[in-house]
């Protein structure tokens, strides 16, 4: 995660600003762990960055990300009373499907996560003249404009809009 995002996230619960402790160093100017905690005094959520990556997620869908975050930074987490059992209801009568959405799209990541990198014929370039002819968009339609790619891919939509935009 990179620190200029930080103003444009809230808390989902809540939908507070959200402070920023980091756990781990950066690379290529990220971080690559640390915690998004609510600024609201009633909400108190708090999100792991895990691989530089905010997980924006209720606690409920993503216990094994959680707790694997929790074994590997105890004592950080411990010294800023973050460490609580769950008082969560399971009233959502989504939880199944979003459980399984989370599953397959993990799935997704880790069969695909070279597609459009090193691929002979579905690479970068392939990518970009898809963008163009799904989008109609102009390079200068997205100048200077943020770009938010929320994991919804779509073959050429993210390299396209990256390489038109500087965020």
């Amino acid at each position: 995660m990179r620190k200029w995002v930080l103003p444009h996230l809230r808390c989902p619960k809540c939908y507070s600003r959200l402070n920023l402790d980091v756990f781990e160093g950066s690379f290529e100017n990220q971080i690559q762990s640390g915690i998004l905690s609510c600024n609201s005094t009633n909400c108190q959520k708090w999100y792991p960055i895990v691989n530089a990556i905010p997980r924006l997620l209720d606690e409920s869908l993503r216990k094994e990300l959680t707790n694997t975050f929790i074994d590997k930074n105890h004592n950080k987490l411990r010294s800023k009373n973050l460490i609580q059992p769950s008082t969560q209801s399971n009233s959502d009568n989504l939880l199944d499907l979003k459980k399984h959405t989370i599953k397959n799209f993990g799935f997704e990541w880790t069969k695909f996560n070279r597609f459009g990198w090193d691929d002979p014929v579905y690479n970068k370039i392939f990518e970009r003249k898809v963008f163009h002819r799904k989008s109609l968009l102009e390079p200068n339609d997205l100048e200077g404009k943020f770009i938010l790619d929320a994991g919804v891919e779509t073959v050429g939509i993210p390299i396209g809009l990256r390489n038109m935009v500087g965020k």
